[in-house]
């Protein structure tokens, strides 16, 4: 595939709508099926700042039997316990009901977790369904059901994988529903901390200003390593 310019790195190294390049996997859009799965672990200079996730076409199953620790069952006992902090939510729909697969692996999860943490907020209500956000995008096993990857850049590994290239995720859409889009920005509103990530000063007024600052492109910054796109499917 001819690689182009990249739409926020700003460099020669893009693909744009990788499910049409056939080297890079077949999607599937179906129950156990990611769109995304895995980190792309490639170097970045500011400490403790998030990798873009992998543009990699796989069922769960197939990524387990590809050697990848995405089965929650055998990861740490520390990690799982983590999960349930981190991510309640996509516990309680997926692991709680008997899904031990998920779409990220436990390296993955354990960069999600540093992440998501950072995410400020006191009521409760509010950091989880904040937090649901990336847990869903990058550990729900069905994630190619609500996730396009519009560009991938193609990278060189860090110091750890110096032989292996990555599709990383430059840009992704992130379908949710109309209802979510308001519940999420009504869970926060009232939290006094949460004008940091959505200030009316700043004309951010509702779920989607807010989604709009949480997915805007930060690659080796604070932020998203990705642009996110957030659109409603009704």
């Amino acid at each position: 595939a001819q690689l182009t310019m990249c739409t926020y790195s700003k460099v020669e190294q893009c693909i744009q709508d990788p499910k049409l390049v056939q080297e890079l996997g077949t999607l599937f859009r179906a129950p156990g099926h990611c769109v995304a799965f895995d980190s792309s672990y490639v170097n970045v200079t500011t400490a403790g700042v998030a990798i873009p996730n992998r543009y990699y076409p796989t069922s769960v199953e197939d990524a387990y039997d590809a050697g990848f620790s995405n089965k929650f069952t055998e990861w740490s006992a520390t990690n799982r316990e983590q999960f349930q902090v981190d991510c309640p939510l996509l516990y309680n729909e997926t692991i709680a009901l008997g899904d031990d697969m998920l779409c990220c692996t436990e390296s993955q999860y354990t960069g999600l977790s540093t992440q998501v943490r950072m995410i400020p907020g006191l009521c409760s209500a509010c950091k989880e369904n904040l937090r649901n956000i990336f847990c869903q995008m990058t550990c729900s096993p069905n994630n190619s059901m609500f996730l396009d990857v519009n560009e991938v850049r193609i990278m060189g590994g860090d110091d750890d994988h110096p032989d292996a290239v990555f599709p990383a995720v430059e840009e992704a859409t992130y379908y949710v529903g109309k209802d979510w889009i308001r519940d999420i920005y009504d869970f926060c509103e009232a939290d006094s901390s949460f004008s940091l990530l959505c200030n009316p000063n700043q004309d951010c007024h509702d779920g989607y200003g807010l989604m709009e600052y949480m997915g805007k492109y930060a690659f080796n910054s604070i932020g998203s390593p990705l642009q996110i796109n957030v659109t409603t499917m009704d």
